[in-house]
Protein backbone atom coordinates (compact mmCIF):
# COMPACT_ATOMS: atom_id res chain seq x y z
CA UNK A 1 0.00 0.00 0.00
CA UNK A 2 1.28 3.36 -1.41
CA UNK A 3 1.17 5.90 1.70
CA UNK A 4 2.27 9.66 1.05
CA UNK A 5 4.76 10.61 3.94
CA UNK A 6 4.44 14.25 2.95
CA UNK A 7 2.75 15.53 6.04
CA UNK A 8 5.01 13.73 8.03
CA UNK A 9 8.30 15.45 6.78
CA UNK A 10 6.97 18.85 5.03
CA UNK A 11 4.40 19.92 7.06
CA UNK A 12 2.84 23.25 6.61
CA UNK A 13 0.50 23.07 9.81
CA UNK A 14 1.85 21.17 13.01
CA UNK A 15 -0.39 20.21 16.24
CA UNK A 16 1.58 19.14 19.42
CA UNK A 17 -0.56 17.53 21.30
CA UNK A 18 0.71 17.13 25.06
CA UNK A 19 2.82 20.65 25.37
CA UNK A 20 1.99 21.64 28.77
CA UNK A 21 1.77 25.63 29.86
CA UNK A 22 2.95 24.60 33.31
CA UNK A 23 5.82 22.96 32.79
CA UNK A 24 8.34 21.60 30.37
CA UNK A 25 7.22 18.57 28.43
CA UNK A 26 8.20 16.63 25.38
CA UNK A 27 5.10 18.80 23.80
CA UNK A 28 7.07 21.75 24.66
CA UNK A 29 10.43 20.83 23.09
CA UNK A 30 8.92 20.14 19.95
CA UNK A 31 7.68 23.92 19.57
CA UNK A 32 11.19 25.53 20.59
CA UNK A 33 12.62 23.52 18.32
CA UNK A 34 10.34 24.38 15.38
CA UNK A 35 10.86 27.90 16.41
CA UNK A 36 14.75 27.72 17.03
CA UNK A 37 15.00 26.26 13.28
CA UNK A 38 13.19 28.83 11.76
CA UNK A 39 9.90 26.88 10.85
CA UNK A 40 7.64 28.66 8.35
CA UNK A 41 4.57 26.82 9.06
CA UNK A 42 1.78 27.33 11.72
CA UNK A 43 2.13 25.39 15.04
CA UNK A 44 -0.71 25.02 17.13
CA UNK A 45 -0.30 23.70 20.88
CA UNK A 46 -3.28 21.19 21.86
CA UNK A 47 -4.27 21.64 25.56
CA UNK A 48 -7.87 21.19 27.49
CA UNK A 49 -6.92 24.41 29.46
CA UNK A 50 -4.48 26.42 28.30
CA UNK A 51 -5.62 29.20 25.96
CA UNK A 52 -1.78 29.65 24.88
CA UNK A 53 1.55 27.70 25.42
CA UNK A 54 4.67 29.21 24.66
CA UNK A 55 3.08 32.28 23.41
CA UNK A 56 0.99 30.56 20.55
CA UNK A 57 -2.51 30.31 20.76
CA UNK A 58 -4.23 27.02 22.15
CA UNK A 59 -7.16 24.81 20.82
CA UNK A 60 -8.85 23.05 23.40
CA UNK A 61 -8.80 19.35 21.91
CA UNK A 62 -7.95 17.79 18.45
CA UNK A 63 -11.84 18.26 17.17
CA UNK A 64 -11.13 22.20 17.26
CA UNK A 65 -8.04 21.61 14.74
CA UNK A 66 -8.10 23.42 11.18
CA UNK A 67 -8.91 21.07 8.15
CA UNK A 68 -5.84 21.79 6.80
CA UNK A 69 -3.40 20.52 9.46
CA UNK A 70 -0.80 18.43 8.16
CA UNK A 71 0.42 16.60 11.20
CA UNK A 72 -0.31 16.57 15.12
CA UNK A 73 2.63 15.47 17.24
CA UNK A 74 1.24 13.26 19.76
CA UNK A 75 3.66 13.93 23.25
CA UNK A 76 1.12 12.04 25.29
CA UNK A 77 0.53 8.74 27.70
CA UNK A 78 0.46 5.55 25.59
CA UNK A 79 -3.19 5.06 27.33
CA UNK A 80 -4.63 8.37 25.30
CA UNK A 81 -3.27 7.59 21.90
CA UNK A 82 -6.02 5.37 20.59
CA UNK A 83 -8.74 8.08 21.07
CA UNK A 84 -6.67 10.95 20.01
CA UNK A 85 -5.66 9.12 16.59
CA UNK A 86 -9.48 8.65 16.30
CA UNK A 87 -10.24 12.21 17.17
CA UNK A 88 -7.61 13.67 14.08
CA UNK A 89 -8.95 11.49 11.67
CA UNK A 90 -12.19 13.25 12.24
CA UNK A 91 -10.82 16.22 12.01
CA UNK A 92 -8.77 15.53 8.78
CA UNK A 93 -5.33 15.57 9.94
CA UNK A 94 -3.12 13.92 7.62
CA UNK A 95 -0.28 12.39 9.39
CA UNK A 96 0.96 11.65 13.67
CA UNK A 97 4.28 11.23 15.46
CA UNK A 98 3.74 9.35 18.23
CA UNK A 99 6.55 9.40 21.11
CA UNK A 100 4.84 6.97 23.47
CA UNK A 101 5.84 3.76 24.57
CA UNK A 102 4.95 1.51 27.16
CA UNK A 103 1.35 0.44 25.93
CA UNK A 104 -0.79 -2.28 27.36
CA UNK A 105 -2.10 -5.16 25.17
CA UNK A 106 -5.43 -3.76 24.55
CA UNK A 107 -4.13 -0.22 23.69
CA UNK A 108 -1.10 -1.34 21.59
CA UNK A 109 -4.36 -3.51 19.38
CA UNK A 110 -6.23 -0.43 19.40
CA UNK A 111 -3.82 1.45 17.31
CA UNK A 112 -2.40 -1.29 15.68
CA UNK A 113 -6.26 -1.75 14.19
CA UNK A 114 -6.31 2.08 13.34
CA UNK A 115 -2.83 2.22 11.39
CA UNK A 116 -4.62 -1.06 9.00
CA UNK A 117 -7.81 1.07 8.48
CA UNK A 118 -6.75 5.27 9.11
CA UNK A 119 -5.64 7.09 5.89
CA UNK A 120 -3.59 8.91 8.66
CA UNK A 121 0.07 8.25 7.96
CA UNK A 122 1.60 7.21 11.78
CA UNK A 123 5.07 7.25 12.97
CA UNK A 124 5.69 5.33 15.91
CA UNK A 125 4.61 4.63 18.52
CA UNK A 126 7.95 4.99 20.52
CA UNK A 127 10.01 6.94 18.33
CA UNK A 128 11.84 9.82 18.65
CA UNK A 129 10.19 11.49 15.60
CA UNK A 130 12.20 13.12 12.87
CA UNK A 131 14.04 15.86 11.71
CA UNK A 132 13.94 17.54 7.97
CA UNK A 133 17.04 19.54 8.11
CA UNK A 134 16.53 20.85 4.53
CA UNK A 135 13.33 21.88 4.89
CA UNK A 136 13.66 23.32 9.30
CA UNK A 137 11.73 20.80 10.30
CA UNK A 138 12.64 19.35 13.87
CA UNK A 139 9.87 17.64 14.96
CA UNK A 140 11.84 16.16 17.45
CA UNK A 141 11.29 15.84 21.48
CA UNK A 142 15.08 16.91 22.76
CA UNK A 143 16.81 19.07 21.07
CA UNK A 144 18.59 18.32 17.93
CA UNK A 145 22.63 18.60 17.62
CA UNK A 146 23.99 21.66 16.22
CA UNK A 147 26.01 19.20 14.10
CA UNK A 148 22.89 18.24 11.63
CA UNK A 149 23.69 19.73 8.07
CA UNK A 150 21.29 19.53 4.98
CA UNK A 151 22.86 17.17 2.66
CA UNK A 152 21.49 15.23 -0.44
CA UNK A 153 20.26 11.95 1.22
CA UNK A 154 16.76 11.42 1.73
CA UNK A 155 15.18 14.53 -0.10
CA UNK A 156 11.70 14.80 -0.45
CA UNK A 157 9.82 15.53 -4.02
CA UNK A 158 9.38 19.31 -4.03
CA UNK A 159 5.23 19.99 -4.34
Amino acid sequence: MFRDVTPLVRPRTVAVVGASAKRVSQGNVVIANLREWGFEGRVIPVHPKARSIDGLPAVSSPDALPVDTDLAVLAIPAAGIGETLARLERAGVRGAIVFANGFSSEDENTVRRFVETSKIVVHGPNCMGLINVTDQVPLYPTRPSERLQPGNRARPRSR
